[in-house]
C-alpha cells in the first residue's frame, strides 16, 4: 500500500523539475533590448516590483486625435538618444516609503531578454539617481525566467523584429 503514495510523490517531484528545467535563468542584472528600435539597455530584475519601470526623459503628455499620449526620449547603453511617440494605456500609482505616491504613465514595448520577446507594460519615470535605466518587473518574468541573485549577464537579447517595427503605434 505504500507504494502508490511514494509512486505519486516522485511523479509530482519529477513534474517540478520539468517545469524548472524549462525555465531559464538569469542573473539580478541582464541585457535587454527595446523594440522597436533594438534598443540595448542593461536592466536590474527586480522580483518584487509588479511591472517594468523605464528612465524616460523630456516627457510629453498630449492629445492626438482623442488620444492621450507620451512622447520622450530614452538613453541606450552608449547614451545614444531616441525619442518614442507612444499611447498612454493608463497612469500606475507608484507608493514608496516616505515619498507621496507617484502617477506614472504607462505604455506597451516589445522587450527582449535571452530568446523571449513580449510586449509589456512599461511605465515611464525619472530614475536618474539608479544605477540601471531599466527595471524588468514580474509581469514580464513570471513562469519564464529563475533568477539567480548571485550572477549577472547570464544572457544576451536574441529576439528578432516583430511585425510593423514602428515607433508609432
Amino acid at each position: 500500500m505504500r507504494i502508490i503514495p511514494y509512486t505519486f510523490v516522485v511523479l509530482i517531484l519529477c513534474l517540478a523539475s520539468a517545469q524548472a528545467a524549462e525555465k531559464k535563468i538569469i542573473g539580478w542584472v541582464e541585457p535587454v533590448q527595446l523594440l522597436p528600435g533594438h534598443i540595448p539597455l542593461l536592466a536590474k530584475i527586480d522580483t518584487g516590483a509588479d511591472h517594468s519601470s523605464l528612465h524616460a526623459e523630456q516627457l510629453e503628455i498630449y492629445q492626438k486625435q482623442n488620444e492621450e499620449r507620451v512622447r520622450f526620449t530614452i538613453l541606450d547603453d552608449g547614451d545614444r538618444r531616441h525619442t518614442m511617440d507612444k499611447p498612454v494605456l493608463r497612469y500606475a500609482s507608484i507608493k514608496r516609503r516616505g515619498v507621496a505616491t507617484q502617477q506614472r504613465p504607462v505604455i506597451q514595448l516589445d522587450l527582449c531578454l535571452g530568446r523571449q520577446l513580449q510586449r509589456v507594460e512599461i511605465n515611464l519615470t525619472n530614475r536618474h539617481n539608479y544605477e540601471y535605466r531599466m527595471l524588468v518587473g514580474r509581469s514580464f518574468l513570471a513562469g519564464l525566467f529563475i533568477v539567480d541573485a548571485g550572477e549577472k549577464q547570464l544572457s544576451s537579447p536574441q529576439c528578432d523584429s516583430v511585425d510593423g517595427d514602428s515607433s508609432d503605434d
